[in-house]
């Protein structure tokens, strides 16, 4: 509707970087860097790089700026492909730093990105449940660094588009004409009494584009 935001001018070109923190949150933060090495997947060389800059990064030997060094150069001088303008962490289910991680390796994590994040190439979002705000709130490094936006629950109207407007705009269709308002009633139940039901929402309709893609017959259908 109106003027892209300066900032992201050039964001098509961005390289995107997705994590979820899990057990090792250093590990995970740079795996999604390697992979754009472009090592073959059974490589060793990609382990040993791995496991390199883990340690070096738990041991405050490295920072992120040199993963960000070593990926601009690896493009440049091996892989011959132009650096991308800046690099984007988003980090998915952060409430995973709070209840998985150990804590050394949750504090070094905090403390790499915030520290990271002086670095005007990197960009980060991380999303998270609301209840575990005050987890974040306990983090000083990356509390320090945050910007919070909130976003509110999903009304029934707002659930139903969500779950029905994708297919239509991609030309898929549903099994039945009311198994979209099916599948969007049963989330409306299951999220008044489970905080999981939207992203079990998300699971199911992933499973089902995945399978209809499968079969390529532009139909979804409920996993059986």
């Amino acid at each position: 509707a109106g003027r892209w935001p300066q900032a992201f001018s050039e964001s098509r070109h961005w390289c995107f970087l997705r994590l979820k923190p899990g057990t090792e949150p250093v590990r995970a933060l740079i795996e999604p860097f390697l992979w754009t090495w472009q090592f073959d997947a059974v490589d060793p060389k990609r382990a040993e790089l791995l496991s390199s800059w883990v340690s070096k990064l738990i041991d405050g030997k490295v920072t992120l700026r040199d993963l960000i060094d070593a990926t601009e150069a690896r493009y440049h001088d091996e892989l011959h492909q132009p650096k991308p303008p800046a690099f984007l962490l988003y980090i998915d289910q952060g409430e995973e730093l709070y209840i998985r991680a150990e804590e050394r390796q949750r504090r070094r994590f905090s403390e790499i990105v915030a520290r990271g994040l002086g670095d005007p190439r990197l960009r980060a979002m991380m999303s998270m449940r609301a209840d575990f705000f005050g987890d974040l709130m306990k983090d000083e490094a990356l509390y320090a660094v945050h910007r919070l936006i909130k976003v509110p629950p999903l009304r029934e109207a707002q659930l139903r588009e969500v779950v029905s407007r994708p297919a239509q705009l991609l030309s898929a269709r549903f099994e039945t004409e009311g198994l979209a308002d099916i599948i969007t009633r049963r989330t409306v139940e299951d999220a008044v009494k489970d905080v999981g039901a939207l992203p079990l929402l998300s699971y199911t309709l992933d499973d089902m584009w995945k399978h209809m893609i499968e079969r390529g017959d532009g139909v979804l259908r409920l996993p059986a």
